[in-house]
């Protein structure tokens, strides 16, 4: 079966999967918030579950991040990535308008 061409709905029926492990597979393991990944391509749901599987015991004994000086520790974390690449992290400041590049990914604010 070619991951990239059926639905993910035709993997369930092809393993007789319940509904109990579909629920976890969706939700619990590939972060879906809704029913609609059922329709997805099964490579797509697969990719998910890839990197959860790969975030596990990566940074402990979660697939997530949470800070451990709680949720101030989230700008701080943006503020120190954005002065690696040479950037300004600013907090409270209305922006204007994104400046794209010519792929379409933002270059300035």
């Amino acid at each position: 079966m070619n991951l990239e061409k059926v639905p993910f709905q035709a993997l369930i029926k092809e393993f007789g999967l319940s509904k109990n492990t579909v629920d976890f597979i969706g939700h619990a393991v590939a972060l879906y918030t809704n029913e609609d990944f059922k329709k997805n391509l099964a490579i797509e749901v697969y990719k998910k579950i890839v990197l959860y599987m790969n975030s596990m015991g990566a940074y402990g004994d979660s697939p997530f991040i949470y800070p451990i000086y709680g949720l101030a520790g989230i700008p701080e974390g943006f503020s120190r990535k954005c002065a690696l690449h040479g950037g300004t992290f600013m907090l409270n400041k209305k922006v204007d308008k994104f400046i794209f590049d010519e792929n379409g990914k933002v270059c300035g604010v």
